[in-house]
């Protein structure tokens, strides 16, 4: 048996009712209990403080997901005290780690977040960056994972999958922020990498619980204030840590993995004297390979 947890609102609570009425349990022994309702596959728990317990087969438990407890784009705000952004950055780049980044932005703080204008990360100047991802972690609730190179090479070796990697980084983070906002009530939204099942089916393959996701889209970032605040987060999360492996490495490490030459000579001089793998993504077989010769 799977079980996922995850706040929901007073409008979810009432699609939920809806949906699953003819499975609605009398009787409750739980004082804690708002609902249950229990399927031949499927025991739902709705507790008063908002709380939704999903008990099941994971087939179940999925397919709940996308019926009944996926909001709409109209979701009613005012019912919710925020949401919870999510973004990654550093997939593209040969050195340096993959962060991702859970920003949970309260209702009460969207119009000072909106006078930063914060946007995409990609779109502002990493010079930029810093300034404002100071800024923003004074408003909002953040939380980064980052996967260090060495341990990101070593998931690889594992699973010959990026998206695993971004899928635990996501996980780990929003885990440790929900931790934060147990008497919240929120949605979470999620730039889309991957589609929702293979999200799961990832955790799953890693040996992960989940937490729950309202919303996988993609271009979130440009939708969603949340998303774009993780983003410029995640990004100076990742500035920061490219800046301490190039003092480590001794060479300022270029961004990106387009410019190869400037790469391959960057790796060419931290081979001298330390493990390529401290400091690179080493499934960019075609750059990692002129580094080391092969």
């Amino acid at each position: 048996m799977k079980s996922l947890t995850s706040k929901i609102t007073k409008t979810e609570f009432k699609r939920i009712d809806t949906v699953y009425k003819t499975f609605k349990q009398t009787n409750l022994k739980n004082e804690n209990l708002l609902a249950f309702y229990k399927t031949k596959d499927l025991a739902v728990s709705v507790f008063k403080n908002g709380t939704l317990l999903l008990q099941g087969e994971e087939s179940a438990i999925l397919n709940f997901g996308k019926k009944a407890t996926t909001p709409s784009k109209k979701v009613n705000t005012k019912d919710l005290d925020g949401s919870i952004g999510m973004d990654e950055v550093g997939t593209g780049d040969y050195f340096g780690p993959v962060v991702t980044c859970a920003c949970y932005v309260p209702n009460e703080c969207v119009d000072k977040v909106k006078a930063l204008k914060v946007n995409d990360s990609k779109k502002i100047d990493d010079k930029q960056i810093k300034a404002m991802a100071k800024q923003l972690k004074k408003i909002v609730k953040a939380e980064v994972c980052v996967c260090q190179p060495i341990v990101y090479n070593k998931i690889i070796d594992k699973f010959d999958n990026s998206n695993i990697v971004k899928a635990i980084c996501h996980n780990d983070a929003l885990t440790k922020l929900t931790n934060k906002l147990k008497d919240k009530h929120y949605q979470v939204i999620l730039d889309q990498f991957v589609a929702r099942q293979h999200y799961y089916d990832y955790l799953k393959k890693a040996n992960i619980k989940p937490v729950y996701i309202n919303v996988i889209e993609m271009k979130a970032e440009s939708k969603y204030l949340s998303v774009a605040c993780a983003s410029v987060i995640a990004r100076d999360a990742f500035l920061t840590y490219m800046d301490k492996l190039s003092a480590k490495a001794g060479v300022k490490l270029p961004l990106g993995s387009v410019e190869k030459s400037k790469i391959i000579t960057a790796g060419k001089q931290i081979i001298k004297k330390a493990k390529l793998a401290e400091f690179a993504k080493l499934h960019f077989d075609s750059i990692t390979g002129e580094i080391l010769n092969k």
